[in-house]
C-alpha cells in the first residue's frame, strides 16, 4: 500500500508539471501573445490585377487617374501558403528607373528552380492627379511569375481599394509638413513596419489602395522634430475619410523645406543631425526627385543658418532666408556645403 500510495503521488505530480508547463510555454493557438506573429491568421493580400508588355524584366504601374512620379516601396516575398513570406523578402524599391522597376540584373541571381517561381510583389507608388496639393501614396499586392517576368514585362493595375487622407498636426493643431508615417496593417508585428508615406506641405497625404476590411495602423516610429516619441492612430479605413495624429508639440512652428536629389531616385535618405533646427522627419522614403526634407523651429527662435548632416554624405549649410537646393554627393573632404549660385546669364 505504501509503495501504490508513492506511485499515485508521482503520477499526480506528474499531470500537474505537464498541464503547468503546457499552460505557461505553449501559447494558445486561438490567442496569440502580444506582439507574436501568428502568420497562420494573416489573410492573404488582395492582387491588382496585371497585364503583360513587351518590355522583358520591367514592371510598370498604370493606376487609373493619376501620373505615377516614383516607386516609395516594393519588395518581393515568396508564397508560403498563399501568403508572403515575410522572413525572406527581397526589397528592390532602388532598382527603379522612370517610375519602373527594371529587375533584369535581379532575375539572373534568382532562377524558379532554386528560388521558386511565383511571387508577390508589394509596392507603394507616389502620385499625383491634377489641381490636388496633396501628394497621392498608393499600395498594393501583385502576383508575379519570374519565368514569365524574364521574357517578358509586366503592367500592374493598382487596385483601388480604399482611400483615406491622413494628417498630422502639433496638439494645438498646427499642420506638420514632412512627416513619415508608417502604413502597415493593425496586425502586422510591432516595429515591422513594409512602407512609409509621408505628408505634403498642408501635412497631409493621401493613402489609397487599403483593404477597408482591415484595420490600419498609421503611426510615427521616430516622432517628428523634437518630440521622438511614436504616436500611432489605429482606423478601419472602410468606415473613415481622414485619420488626424496628433503629436505632443505645443507652440507654433516654422518650416523650412529642403529641397534634395540623391543619388538616384530609388535612394532613401536619413538625416543624421541638425543645427540650428530639427528635421520632422529623420528618414525620408525612395521614389521622389527632389524629395523634401523639413527642417522647423520654434516661432520667434529663427536661426541664422542650418547645419545638415544626411547619412552617408558630407555636412550641407545653407541660410534660412535662402531657397534650400542640395544635390547628395560624396566629397573627399568631410567639410560642410552650401549650396551652388546660379551664374549671372544662366
Amino acid at each position: 500500500m505504501f509503495t501504490r500510495d508513492r506511485i499515485l503521488l508521482f503520477t499526480a505530480l506528474c499531470l500537474l508539471t505537464a498541464a503547468a508547463v503546457y499552460r505557461f510555454r505553449v501559447p494558445n493557438a486561438t490567442s496569440p501573445a502580444a506582439g507574436q506573429l501568428e502568420i497562420s491568421r494573416i489573410p492573404g493580400p488582395v492582387l491588382s490585377p496585371t497585364r503583360r508588355i513587351e518590355d522583358a524584366a520591367t514592371i510598370r504601374f498604370a493606376p487609373d487617374g493619376v501620373t505615377v512620379h516614383g516607386v516609395a516601396a516594393a519588395a518581393f516575398y515568396p508564397v508560403e501558403d498563399d501568403r508572403p513570406d515575410y522572413l525572406r523578402g527581397q526589397n528592390v524599391v532602388a532598382i527603379q528607373k522612370n517610375a519602373a522597376l527594371t529587375l533584369r540584373a535581379w532575375l539572373r541571381k534568382r532562377t524558379p528552380e532554386q528560388h521558386g517561381d511565383r511571387w508577390l510583389l508589394h509596392f507603394a507608388l507616389w502620385c499625383t492627379v491634377p489641381d490636388q496639393p496633396n501628394p497621392i501614396w498608393w499600395t498594393g499586392w501583385a502576383e508575379v511569375s519570374l519565368s514569365e517576368l524574364s521574357v517578358g514585362g509586366l503592367a500592374i493595375v493598382p487596385a483601388s481599394g480604399h482611400s483615406i487622407d491622413v494628417l498630422v498636426r502639433t496638439r494645438t493643431g498646427q499642420p506638420i509638413p514632412g512627416a513619415s508615417i508608417a502604413v502597415d496593417p493593425a496586425y502586422q508585428q510591432p516595429g515591422f513596419s513594409l512602407q512609409y508615406a509621408s505628408t505634403g506641405a498642408d501635412g497631409r497625404v493621401t493613402c489609397r489602395g487599403l483593404d477597408g476590411a482591415r484595420n490600419w495602423t498609421f503611426s510615427l516610429p521616430m516622432g517628428v522634430g523634437p518630440s521622438r516619441k511614436k504616436v500611432q492612430e489605429t482606423w478601419r479605413v472602410g468606415s473613415a475619410q481622414q485619420v488626424e495624429i496628433a503629436v505632443d508639440l505645443g507652440g507654433t512652428w516654422k518650416y523650412k523645406p529642403i529641397y534634395l536629389i540623391p543619388p538616384f531616385r530609388g535612394a532613401t535618405v536619413s538625416v543624421q543631425g541638425m543645427k540650428g533646427a530639427w528635421p520632422a522627419a529623420s528618414w525620408i522614403p525612395a521614389g521622389r526627385l527632389p524629395t523634401t526634407c523639413y527642417a522647423m523651429w520654434p516661432v520667434g527662435r529663427t536661426p541664422k543658418k542650418i547645419v545638415t548632416q544626411f547619412t552617408g554624405f558630407p555636412p550641407h549649410e545653407f541660410r534660412v532666408d535662402k531657397d534650400a537646393y542640395l544635390r547628395l554627393r560624396s566629397t573627399s573632404k568631410n567639410v560642410p556645403q552650401k549650396a551652388a549660385k546660379k551664374k549671372k546669364g544662366s
